[in-house]
């Protein structure tokens, strides 16, 4: 008996949500719409093209590696405390994304972190690309343009005859007495003066800026640390501090504190394609 009580009830849940559930389904459970934030119609300048761009239907290998800000923004540096500020317009690397966010870095790779997809030329860049992409297999779907007709070649014709040409009588050639001229003494021009030598630059390329840290390191300019500490080496843009426009240099060292071992960021400033002085990065005190 028990077991027919069971059945039974096992039955009427059965017809119960076969007749209820199409009614209270849409209710509870509401249907998935594409997100807005990954898809977008791009007008594509100077045609006026209107290109569709979908990232949701994209791969990460099918996004471009060079997009722009389209906003300041700031993002925390790689190794040490801070964050890095990245100005409207400046290029950075797309390194991946993460839902409606992307992750990228800073040309130099001393920062990075996530930023909103709006914020980025990202719709801009992909739609140009299929634009330019669907142009070029349109151009080549019409062979490349026109070909030029080809005519049948024709046979060299002989050069024309020259007409004859009438002898012109020879004229008596009269010669002209010209009038005596005195000499003039003629005064020797001063040589002029060699146009003076451009001055060499001073500027320093990004290999000789890490060579002079290095040397500067080694000889003991510096004694808050010592060569064996320092962890990488990179030269930076100019930057300028207190009115001074200087070319930078990077360094990243281990530093013993009460704390443990840490992470510090020095910047070597150089003026004149001299190493000028070291500073901390984060608070801009020189380094003695």
């Amino acid at each position: 008996m028990k077991y027919l009580i069971f059945l039974g009830v096992l039955l009427g849940l059965y017809f119960f949500g076969r007749i209820v559930g199409p009614h209270i389904t849409p209710i509870l459970v509401s249907e998935a719409k594409p997100s807005e934030k990954l898809n977008r119609n791009v007008r594509v300048t100077p045609s006026g093209v209107i290109i569709e761009v979908n990232l949701a239907e994209m791969r990460d290998s099918e996004l471009p590696v060079k997009i722009k800000m389209l906003e300041t923004t700031e993002l925390p540096l790689v190794a040490g405390d801070g964050h890095k500020l990245i100005g409207k317009d400046e290029a950075v690397t797309l390194k991946n994304r993460n839902g409606d966010l992307l992750i990228i870095e800073t040309i130099d790779q001393m920062a990075k972190g996530e930023v909103p997809i709006e914020s980025t030329n990202l719709f801009n860049v992909i739609a140009e690309s299929k634009f330019i992409a669907a142009a070029k297999e349109k151009f080549a779907a019409m062979g490349g343009g026109e070909t030029p007709p080809v005519t049948s070649p024709v046979a060299p014709q002989p050069p024309a005859p020259k007409p004859p040409t009438k002898e012109t009588p020879k004229i008596a050639e009269v010669t002209k007495k010209e009038p005596m001229v005195e000499p003039v003494a003629v005064t020797p021009e001063e040589p002029k003066e060699a146009p003076p030598e451009p001055e060499k630059s001073s500027r320093l390329s990004p290999e000789q800026i890490i060579e002079a840290m290095k040397k500067s390191v080694q000889s003991g300019a510096v004694k808050e640390f010592k060569f064996e500490q320092v962890k990488g080496w990179k030269a930076s843009d100019d930057e300028e501090i207190d009115g001074v426009t200087y070319q930078i240099g990077f360094i990243i060292y281990e530093a013993q504190t009460i704390f443990g071992n840490k992470d510090v960021k020095a910047k070597a400033l150089f003026l004149n394609g001299e190493l000028n002085k070291w500073i901390y990065a984060k608070t801009g005190m020189q380094i003695r």
